[in-house]
């Protein structure tokens, strides 16, 4: 069925979101302020999704998107938008998003931030296998607008102008290979998924070495951008213990936490714990404890052992000699990687040092997309982790679910949040949130 409505706003996901008879309606590609002709395809009890089929009267900020597949590719919600009123309704989305979840509290929500480029500025792709499963060579593609299909392409527009022949090029795929990542090195070099290899990114004008089968940021500018911004929270919160959850290679303590008496990593990726410790020995930062394993476990392991030994009057842990805490990784420098066994600690984690007292300890989460577990929400809730915590989430949702369990007991306060556009074009927002015990 086919309705006409006028469209209010835009909500987070890029939809823009109208009323029919009271009920609200989520129009794909429909702008604020125009009127509509939709076409109905899933009708709840309290809302409605809906497709775009004609713009009756046209909103001013109305653009040609200029992407030839974005009629079939599922990447981009945006393009219809110039990018200055892209950034205004995600930042609105997320002044929304906080308020709903958070009703009669004040939260300080500072502006957007943004990097320099809306398009070209990609570092990593992931392509999918187009054709069933064989060993013949095949173009990859995107996933479509249907979450089903996949879409051929001869250029994303989101990418780096370096990886552009990855698109049209043939990709023999393994057996069990449904998806290959493509990843630039500082260099321009193409490294790919099937298999590891180490290589080097510049971000913060540091060399840092990441695998082509572990994760690192994707927008390098941004990245810098957050970077700065946690630089300004430990100058002004002069942490003496810094505590990375899922600190991936450990790109974050590398650029900013040099001036800090004690950090620690923890990290559950092998891939990305190898290049971690790489990282720690050859940028020499001082006091390092890397932790492998669930984060889940090994964080809740090490704040409830500094608490013993505090209670105790343990002497704090000193670091071995070259920096940060052994653990077993079998290497392979001839082929430049690691082996694929599980990255486990080779002993007991020594006692860690302890803050005196607990005080003084800043916690910065960056979690995968999923979010954080349950149950370290939960640890963060009722103990006493860090005076404060840094959460920095590609997922505005999940982000609000684990702050309203965090925040469940009263023990935090939200202080700032800060949206940064990792992702242009597209309906991902990151934010970072700052809590501080009360």
């Amino acid at each position: 069925m086919d309705i006409e409505l006028k469209i209010e706003k835009l909500v987070f996901g890029g939809d823009g979101l109208g009323f029919v008879e009271g009920k609200a309606c989520f129009v794909e590609r429909a702008l604020p302020g125009e009127k509509v002709l939709a076409r109905i395809l899933s009708d709840k009890s309290n809302f409605m999704k809906a497709k775009l089929v004609r713009v009756l009267e046209a909103s001013p900020h109305r653009i040609h998107p200029p992407c030839p597949y974005i009629e079939r590719c599922g990447g981009c919600q945006y393009q219809h938008l110039p990018y200055a009123q892209e950034l205004k309704w995600k930042e609105n989305q997320v002044r929304e998003s906080f308020a709903q979840a958070f009703k009669g509290e004040e939260i300080p929500i500072l502006p957007i931030q943004h990097g320099p480029k809306e398009y070209g500025y990609r570092k990593s792709i992931t392509l999918h296998r187009t054709t069933e499963k064989n060993h013949k060579p095949q173009r990859l593609g995107f996933i479509g607008h249907d979450n089903c299909s996949k879409v051929l392409i001869d250029y994303c527009m989101l990418a780096d102008e370096r990886l552009k022949e990855i698109f049209t090029a043939e990709h023999k795929l393994g057996r069990r290979e449904e998806k290959r990542a493509f990843k630039l090195d500082e260099k321009g070099r193409i490294f790919t998924s099937d298999e590891e290899k180490l290589y080097r990114v510049t971000v913060g004008g540091r060399s840092l070495w990441t695998s082509s089968m572990g994760f690192f940021q994707n927008n390098i500018e941004v990245t810098e951008l957050i970077a700065k911004k946690l630089a300004e929270h430990l100058e002004i919160l002069k942490p003496s213990r810094f505590l990375d959850l899922y600190a991936g290679v450990g790109t974050f303590p590398l650029l900013v936490a040099h001036g800090v008496p004690e950090v620690h990593c923890f990290e559950d990726n092998p891939y990305s714990i190898g290049c971690l410790r790489r990282n720690v020995k050859e940028l020499e930062l001082p006091r390092v404890g890397i932790f492998a394993g669930k984060v889940e476990k090994t964080f809740l392991r090490f704040i409830l052992s500094s608490s013993k030994s505090s209670a105790a009057g343990a002497p704090p842990f000193a670091p071995p000699e070259d920096g940060f805490v052994q653990h077993k990784v079998a290497e392979n420098w001839e082929s430049g990687g690691f082996s694929k066994s599980p990255c486990l600690p080779d002993r007991q984690a020594p006692t860690p040092l302890y803050e005196r007292g607990g005080k003084n300890t800043l916690v910065f989460m960056d979690p995968p997309r999923q979010g954080i577990a349950s149950s370290l929400a939960d640890f963060l809730a009722k103990e006493d982790a860090g005076e404060n915590i840094l959460y920095l989430s590609c997922d505005l949702q999940i982000l609000l679910r684990d702050l309203r369990q965090i925040l469940s007991t009263g023990r935090y306060k939200v202080r700032e949040v800060i949206p940064f556009d990792m992702f242009p074009r597209t309906k991902h927002i990151e934010v970072l949130t700052h809590l501080q015990r009360i």
